[in-house]
């Protein structure tokens, strides 16, 4: 099978879990990189990895499109992250 690694080439193991986070903001403000202090955390933690949506904003980006983009992360997870690193649970 697959094994996925870190941008340095080291594998990641697998894991049971993953959290998906989608920052606060209304889908106007905000960005992820806003909320690393509590996500790299959680990671630690949990002992999880973390995938943290940073989608487009209002008013620049109409609605639905940062819904959809959120949904296209919760998919990805299911169909490429899951299957790569053993995941059973998704964490929203």
């Amino acid at each position: 099978g697959k094994q996925a690694t870190t941008l340095k080439g080291k594998p990641i193991p697998k894991h049971r879990a993953i959290i998906l986070h989608f920052h606060g903001g209304g889908f106007i403000s905000m960005s992820a990189f806003a909320h690393e202090n509590y996500t790299r955390l959680w990671a630690k933690q949990c002992k999880v990895p973390i995938v943290s949506v940073n989608y487009s904003l209002a008013p620049q980006h109409q609605f639905p499109k940062a819904v959809n983009e959120a949904f296209e992360a919760y998919k990805w997870c299911r169909e490429v992250a899951g299957p790569i690193w053993g995941i059973e649970k998704i964490v929203l």
